[in-house]
């Protein structure tokens, strides 16, 4: 593992049987603003990290700097694997849950259609949900490290499966 990527681990008392998912990583640069009290930290990887350990790195990044008011983590993923990618939606849904209820009626309408990734509505009042939330999903995504904007699709009557 590099180096700075292992100070920021321990700095933040990250899980040490953890650190094997960041044996790729590459703390590139903090961005430090005293003016807006804020931190901006860029890590590069291979791979998207697992839901659990990128939950447990925004749960603890704050123990790195308890006086910060915002600590911002912006993944470069090298291997953009849609469905790997796909797999953090319901991460990425708790994030914008407030402004797209109920949530859970969106769960499965992140899907991977002709190599992208698309959100669909099955009708016209969740394509207007969708689009009203769909700037905000594409910017956590791209903060994750998907290079691709993700647009909001209508197909009426279409069901996604488990």
């Amino acid at each position: 593992m590099e180096e700075k990527m292992q100070i920021l681990l321990d700095r933040i008392k990250f899980q040490k049987d953890h650190y094997n998912y960041f044996e790729d990583a590459k703390l590139t640069k903090i961005k430090i603003s005293k003016q807006e009290n804020s931190w901006q930290i860029f890590i590069e990887k291979e791979k998207v990290l697992p839901i659990e350990i990128l939950e447990e790195l925004e749960n603890q990044k704050y123990t790195v700097a308890p006086n910060v008011t915002q600590i911002t983590i912006n993944y470069t993923i090298k291997e953009q694997n849609l469905e790997e990618f796909q797999k953090l939606y319901s991460y990425v849904l708790e994030e914008v849950k407030e402004k797209l209820k109920p949530p859970v009626m969106f769960k499965k309408s992140l899907i991977v259609e002709d190599s992208k990734l698309v959100l669909v509505a099955n009708n016209k009042l969740e394509e207007e949900k969708l689009n009203n939330v769909v700037e905000e999903i594409n910017q956590i995504y791209h903060r994750l490290g998907l290079l691709s904007e993700i647009p909001v699709i209508l197909k009426e009557g279409h069901k996604v499966t488990d």
